[in-house]
């Protein structure tokens, strides 16, 4: 079975997404708010910059 994309809170600081994406190997997170609207993409090498 294959597994949706990964998605995340706007409200998630930097380290708590780096934390969540290094066991899994996860490369970018999809941010959506809590009713699903997409309002953004965050990118680990970005997260890692800075």
């Amino acid at each position: 079975m294959t597994e949706g994309p990964s998605t995340v809170r706007p409200s998630l600081g930097a380290s708590a997404l780096l934390d969540r994406m290094r066991p899994k190997s996860l490369t970018s997170f999809l941010v959506t708010t809590s009713d699903g609207r997409l309002v953004g993409l965050v990118l680990r090498d970005d997260l890692e910059r800075g």
